[in-house]
């Protein structure tokens, strides 16, 4: 009885050992896409970054007037956003 438990344990034993093996395995496998996927999109930003301008046109004492503010610049209501995209060999 006590040597039938035993091996019923180690059973169990192995079989978790296994199951813990191929979730470590999936595990890894994910990891390596989301790095891969996350140095793509750094690639692409890089070049969308490279190959775009925006413009921002803002209504300031009755005048529309292009206003220059960095990419973290903040938007107001009323703004309007011109954005141009060039082609060019690395976007297609």
């Amino acid at each position: 009885m006590e040597a039938q438990r035993r091996i019923s344990l180690t059973e169990e034993l192995q079989d978790g050992e296994i199951k813990l093996a191929s979730l470590r395995s999936q595990l890894d496998a994910a990891a390596d896409k989301l790095l891969y996927a996350s140095a793509i999109g750094s690639q692409i930003s890089t070049s969308l970054a490279k190959s775009r301008s925006a413009s921002i046109y803002r209504v300031l004492d009755g005048t529309t007037t292009q206003v220059l503010i960095g990419d973290d610049g903040l938007l107001m209501p009323g703004d309007v956003v011109e954005v141009t995209v060039r082609r060019g060999a690395n976007n297609g």
